[in-house]
């Protein structure tokens, strides 16, 4: 029996249909994965912004602490590490005692020597000074041309670097053509917390050509290349003997020399 009316159809019929069709299924999909690719890109950009904005602050901290080392020993810096004749560090419990150990007191409780942007294979241990039985990681290195130095003796502090970005024991690939080695175990695998020369170990020797440990990865074989890679976009940080910072490219690593021995950003006196 017919009762006057028609019977709805549930199928989809028409532009004015509430289900998708395959093209706009398509067009979904593919305006996701461009919106996730951009804010992936966006993430990138804003967590590496925040990495150099925290080791920029970092280093600034480090320099007020090694301020306060100088004022309490007669204006020489600490040494780059308790050392062996041999000029490696001794290990107490597979920690190097370290620069870091000896200004570590006197920074921020805010702050830290571990770059965000590091990796975790990059980083040296380092006896902690107030506990013997936690570690002190650093991501930075001091140049050994500084180990003990009488501050104001320095030629040209705005020029001589003081602390950078440092890799160590080669990891990453990193330019580590002489790592320490101790008389009875070898190669001592802590040695990221200086920045040596390829050729000489306590001092420079006549023919080094370039600094070491720095985390430009791939320059193992001395490819030092001017689109090589650092830890940030520009390079590495660098914070000077007069306070200030600045940033390196990996050419950058290059000994100059002058009259009187080394000069530039690796002097030597």
């Amino acid at each position: 029996m017919s009762l006057g009316g028609s019977v709805a159809n549930d199928r989809p019929e028409g532009p004015s249909s509430s289900y998708l069709t395959r093209k706009q299924l398509y067009a979904l999909i593919v305006g996701a994965s461009i919106f996730l690719l951009l804010f992936a890109l966006w993430y990138v950009i804003m967590k590496g912004q925040s990495d150099k904005a925290l080791c920029r602050r970092n280093l600034k901290d480090a320099f007020t602490a090694m301020g306060l080392y100088l004022s309490q020993n007669d204006d020489r810096y600490p040494p780059v590490a308790h050392q062996l004749p041999n000029g490696a560090p001794l290990l107490l419990d597979g920690k190097a005692f370290t620069w870091a150990t000896l200004i570590q007191g006197g920074m921020s409780a805010r702050r830290s020597l571990v770059c965000p942007s590091s990796h975790e294979d990059e980083r040296a241990r380092n006896v902690f000074f107030e506990d013997s039985n936690a570690t002190l990681l650093t991501a930075y290195g001091m140049y050994m041309a500084w180990s003990s130095y009488e501050q104001g003796k320095i030629d040209a502090p705005s020029r001589a670097v003081l602390l950078s970005e440092t890799s160590n024991h080669g990891a990453r690939d990193t330019y580590n053509p002489i790592p320490f080695t101790d008389p009875w175990d070898g190669a001592i695998p802590q040695d990221g917390f200086a920045i040596g020369w390829d050729q000489g170990v306590i001092e420079p020797g006549e023919d080094a050509q370039w600094v070491t440990r720095l985390a430009f990865p791939g320059t193992a074989g001395r490819k030092f290349e001017a689109e090589g890679k650092g830890r940030h976009d520009g390079g590495l940080f660098v914070l000077f003997a007069d306070g200030h910072l600045g940033m390196i490219r990996p050419p950058e690593a290059k000994i100059e020399r002058g009259t009187y021995g080394l000069s530039g950003y690796w002097a030597t006196r």
